[in-house]
């Protein structure tokens, strides 16, 4: 799912959450402030009739990253299969129980988290 040293390649399952919808295009934000964008095509396979009962803004979806470029990732909703997205938000509903019980215990908890990053996954 996620590369233990926050570097993203093409391939990867990703969180992302919606930011806007322009005409066709989804644009999305990543973790670590990234944004990517995806295009109505890769929101559901078939025909859409309403593109927001698949996004809304501030919606958290499971993407694929599919292409890498300098200034764009793009991402697709419908190649990330329901075990793959399960697997991812259980994941990150874990972390998240994590980082809580880590601020409520340590003084700096954000270090320790950037620490095990370093290393491992959440």
């Amino acid at each position: 799912m996620k590369n233990t040293n926050n570097q993203l390649k093409e391939g990867d399952l990703v969180i992302c959450t919606v930011k806007r919808i322009e005409g066709a295009t989804v644009f999305l934000e990543l973790e670590n402030n990234l944004e990517g964008s995806m295009m109505m095509s890769e929101v559901a396979a078939g025909r859409i009739r309403n593109l927001r009962s698949y996004v809304s803004p501030n919606k958290k979806v499971v993407c694929k990253i599919l292409k890498i470029t300098p200034d764009n990732i793009q991402l697709s909703l419908r190649r990330v299969t329901a075990k793959e997205k399960e697997a991812v938000m259980e994941q990150y509903k874990k972390e998240k129980v994590f980082q809580a019980i880590l601020n409520t215990v340590a003084k700096e908890p954000q270090k320790i988290i950037e620490a095990i990053k370093k290393e491992y996954s959440l």
